[in-house]
């Protein structure tokens, strides 16, 4: 009989990685399939929605991308998440980042940027988002940067967007504010720089 497990092991695992990319993000927009629903797993830290975003992700690395870009399950207008990591745009000089809305994933670093940036002079927010608000903003200069970011990726700068036919929307910007974000939070980290906000901890192994 199929059915949850009545036991489970608890693990920490630290190693040292490699860059999660070596330059700007160039992110193919994934406007067929479906990574994740409200009402799944796509808001837990699952193997299963790495699975799930696993074919498309190929197909933008057969294409010469790095990554794909999700969105809504429902009507594949609104952006989610990329495949692993949750999603920022600059628009007009503030920070935006799709809403929690059950099938995008809470991430640690996500939240991290949420409470840095406003303690650095950004305004931010939380919403939805659709993606042609933001291909419009591109054309237009109103999004000026789109940044990635996760445990492994830190905080990744985006280069453009490009659709399945070819179509490219490229940024104005690239790694300016990330930048900026990617260095506060690793001086924060590496102990270079104060915690005002009581993240780190000293431990002692025995």
């Amino acid at each position: 009989m199929l059915r949850n497990s009545n036991t489970f092991r608890f693990m920490v695992i630290a190693n040292p990685v490699e860059s999660y990319a070596s330059s700007a993000m160039q992110v193919m927009i994934e406007r067929a399939e479906v990574r994740a629903a409200a009402g799944g797993i796509g808001e837990a830290k699952a193997a299963a929605n790495y699975a799930a975003a696993l074919r498309a992700s190929t197909t933008a690395v057969v294409a010469g991308r790095t990554i794909a870009l999700w969105l809504d399950g429902r009507e594949h207008r609104y952006l989610q998440e990329l495949s692993g990591m949750n999603l920022f745009a600059v628009l007009d000089g503030e920070l935006h980042t799709p809403e929690l809305d059950g099938a995008i994933l809470p991430g640690v670093t996500r939240d991290s940027l949420l409470t840095l940036a406003g303690s650095l002079g950004y305004r931010t927010h939380e919403r939805r988002m659709a993606l042609d608000e933001v291909l419009e903003g591109i054309g237009s200069g109103r999004c000026s940067e789109l940044f990635a970011c996760g445990t492994a990726a830190i905080v990744g700068p985006i280069a453009l967007l490009a659709e399945a036919d070819g179509r490219e929307y490229v940024l104005r910007e690239t790694d300016v504010v990330a930048r900026h974000l990617r260095e506060a939070l690793l001086s924060i980290q590496e102990r270079r720089a104060p915690d005002p906000f009581g993240w780190t901890r000293d431990l002692t192994l025995t």
